[in-house]
């Protein structure tokens, strides 16, 4: 289930990337989950999927409750990112020079592997 989900948030991905692509000329060059800060103008992802970490004074993220029952204005907030059903099981995003780029899901096990072990992988 969480599989299909995130083909499916992948597929909004992928086209909130070519978008930007289009505007700019290059795909966005952050690194990491927070890259849906730089495709809000671009992507369509349901707000469930949506969750954002705040910085304390001391540079340390903590996540940021969604409001019970409303609407999560997720583009009225920075250090915003997707994760499929849980925050730590997040999609990522690394740019590769000189225009490709490599997005995946951490999988099931919530580890940052980089795009190897169980971790759902596209590139481009």
């Amino acid at each position: 289930m969480r599989r299909n989900i995130s083909l499916a948030i992948f597929d909004s991905v992928k086209v909130a990337l070519e978008r930007f692509h289009t505007s700019h000329g290059h795909y966005p060059k952050c690194e990491g989950k927070y890259f849906l800060d730089s495709l809000k103008p671009y992507i369509t992802v349901s707000d469930v999927y949506v969750y954002a970490d705040s910085l304390d004074p001391a540079g340390i993220n903590h996540a940021l409750r969604k409001p019970v029952g409303n609407q999560y204005d997720w583009m009225s907030v920075s250090h915003t990112y997707i994760g499929v059903s849980r925050p730590e099981l997040s999609i990522v995003y690394r740019f590769r020079y000189p225009d490709t780029f490599l997005l995946y899901w951490v999988g099931e096990n919530g580890i940052d592997e980089n795009g190897r072990g169980d971790d759902l992988v596209y590139k481009k």
